[in-house]
C-alpha cells in the first residue's frame, strides 16, 4: 500500500500536496476558474475559500485517517487542477472525494477524466476499496461528468458550508465495485 501522491497522467503537470504555503496559488486558480463556484455557490470564490479548502479539517467525531488536498501544478507553480480526498472516512478503506476542479481551459479536453482516473488508481493503491463523493445538485457539468464515469446517484443529503450556506448534494457510490475488484 502506498500513500505517495499519484503521478500526473498529463505532461507538464506534477501532483503536489497543497499546504498553507499554496493558498495564494490556489486563490489565483479559483479566481481564474470561477465556473465551479458559480455553479455551487452562485458567486465567485470568496477571499477565504482557498485557505478553507486547504486548512479546513474533517468535522470532529467523523473518523478518518487523513485529508488529502492534491493539486496539479505546471512548471511555473500555477495550479491547473485540484482534488480533495479524505481517506478511511467513517470506516477503513472508504475514501471520499469532496472537491474536484479542473481549470476551465481544460474542459472538454479529456484531461479531467485522465486526472480523475489517476487519482482513483492512487486511492485504490493506497487502500481504498470504496469511494464516495458528493455532487452538488444543479451543478450540471459535474453531474454529467460523474454520470459519464458510471457513478450512480444515491439519496440526497444536505451539507452546510461555512458562512451559513447550505448546499443540496447527491451522494454517489464508487464506480469500482465487485466487477472491478473481486471479493468486495
Amino acid at each position: 500500500m502506498t500513500h505517495r501522491l499519484p503521478a500526473s497522467p498529463i505532461e507538464g503537470l506534477t501532483a503536489i500536496e497543497l499546504t498553507s504555503a499554496h493558498v495564494p496559488a490556489l486563490a489565483r486558480f479559483f479566481a481564474a476558474n470561477p465556473a465551479y463556484f458559480l455553479a455551487v455557490q452562485g458567486e465567485p470564490a470568496r477571499p477565504d475559500d482557498a485557505r478553507e479548502e486547504i486548512e479546513d479539517t474533517v468535522p470532529e467525531g467523523i473518523p478518518h485517517t487523513k485529508k488529502w488536498v492534491v493539486g496539479y501544478a505546471g512548471a511555473d507553480g500555477e495550479i491547473a487542477a485540484l482534488a480533495n480526498f479524505v481517506s478511511d472516512i467513517f470506516a477503513p478503506s472508504v475514501w471520499n472525494v469532496s472537491t474536484f476542479i479542473v481549470e476551465t481551459a481544460r474542459h472538454g479536453s479529456g484531461d479531467a477524466r485522465r486526472l480523475y482516473d489517476s487519482l482513483e488508481a492512487w486511492a485504490r493503491q493506497s487502500g481504498a476499496r470504496w469511494l464516495r463523493l458528493g455532487v452538488v445538485i444543479g451543478n450540471a457539468r459535474a453531474e454529467r461528468f460523474w454520470a459519464s464515469l458510471g457513478s450512480p446517484k444515491r439519496a440526497p443529503a444536505v451539507a452546510t458550508r461555512s458562512a451559513g450556506r447550505s448546499t443540496s448534494c447527491a451522494s454517489c457510490a464508487s464506480r469500482w465495485r465487485a466487477t472491478r475488484w473481486p471479493g468486495i
